[in-house]
């Protein structure tokens, strides 16, 4: 099949070169990859990409809030890692209620990695809702639809800095999302 796309692209055949040259990349990763099936299977080593995967994947297992739970209608609840991002704010209030012992600790932004392994489809979205129980806090909901459930999280009601700075990212590859904000820092001023 390469020796045979290789002589299209060369004499011109297919009027969409890109496309062919992008078919013969894939062709040639997958021939590597069945190389290193075939000769290095039985070996203890791993690619360092195959390691981080099975170190996050642990990691995922070890978190309380999971587990392949199965529904009244078949979906799975993916499985997830969510963080919050904590700091401390030393501003002229604080400084005079809150000590070294008691700091003023406060919520600076959250980070989600959310697995969709068997995922197939248009890439998983995410919403923010108004919580109904107060106006200090709002759900986060991630869909991606069959054959996984939605999952929500309770987060602050704070505005985001949509900023690369500032550290916001929202990728999904592999079929695990991750999505990483953190709040606007205002300054008080008088």
């Amino acid at each position: 099949m390469q020796q045979q796309i290789e002589i299209k692209i060369k004499f011109g055949e297919r009027k969409v070169v890109e496309f062919w040259e992008s078919v013969l990349n894939y062709v040639m990763v997958y021939k590597a990859k069945r190389y290193l099936q075939e000769n290095y299977s039985s070996r203890a080593i791993e690619p360092r990409e195959t390691q981080m995967k099975v170190s996050e994947i642990s990691r995922i297992n070890s978190h309380k809030n999971e587990g392949e739970l199965i529904s009244q209608h078949g979906l799975r609840k993916p499985k997830y890692i969510f963080r919050v991002h904590t700091g401390f704010k030393w501003n002229k209030y604080n400084r005079t209620h809150y000590d070294n012992k008691h700091p003023p600790k406060i919520v600076k932004g959250y980070s989600f990695v959310i697995y969709y392994p068997d995922f197939v489809g248009r890439t998983p979205q995410y919403s923010i809702e108004n919580d109904s129980g107060s106006s200090e806090s709002c759900l986060i909901r991630f869909f991606a639809g069959p054959p996984y459930e939605d999952v929500a999280f309770e987060i602050m009601n704070k505005e985001w800095d949509l900023s690369w700075k500032s550290g916001f990212r929202c990728t999904f590859w592999g079929g695990i999302l991750r999505l990483n904000f953190f709040f606007k820092q205002f300054s008080y001023r008088r």
